[in-house]
């Protein structure tokens, strides 16, 4: 009776994806912009901007499906114990569920620092959310600056 109950709902499904593997990772590393506080580090790649071919089903994914982002968490031991790490993922990721349509689009890789952990949720997501912004308005400049046409002497 259980199992029927289960199937009728339908959930809703998660508005990302996650990162799967260290080619995944280290491809928003080494191509995305970077921002630091010191609480996380935060590492975004504009996925939308991202050539997609055969050989790179890493955005296709974005593209296939309905997910807006893809999402890769980085806790090392550094941060505290099992149970220290997992609350930390699950408000990451409660974060990324509640401001989905500020991530759609990217790639983000979370790399969560020592202090992280004294964070309560509410000041993790203004860490969060600042840091966003500020990411997004510096990829804007940065593509309204080399899109020039100079006129003809």
């Amino acid at each position: 009776m259980l199992d029927e109950l289960r199937a009728e709902k339908n959930f809703p499904s998660k508005p990302y994806d996650s990162l799967k593997n260290k080619s995944e990772f280290d491809r928003v590393y080494q191509r995305g912009f970077k921002k630091h506080n010191s609480f996380f580090s935060l590492f975004v790649l504009d996925a939308s901007k991202e050539p997609s071919h055969f050989k790179n089903p890493f955005f296709c994914r974005l593209k296939d499906t309905e997910k807006s982002c893809l999402l890769g968490l980085s806790v090392s031991k550094k941060v505290g114990n099992a149970v220290k790490r997992n609350l930390i993922k699950r408000r990451l990721r409660s974060l990324v569920l509640k401001h989905a349509s500020l991530c759609q689009g990217f790639a983000l890789v979370f790399v969560p620092k020592k202090d992280c952990e004294r964070l309560d949720f509410l000041t993790l997501e203004k860490h969060f959310l600042e840091m966003l912004i500020s990411i997004k308005g510096y990829m804007n400049k940065k593509e309204k600056g080399t899109n020039h046409t100079y006129a003809k002497p």
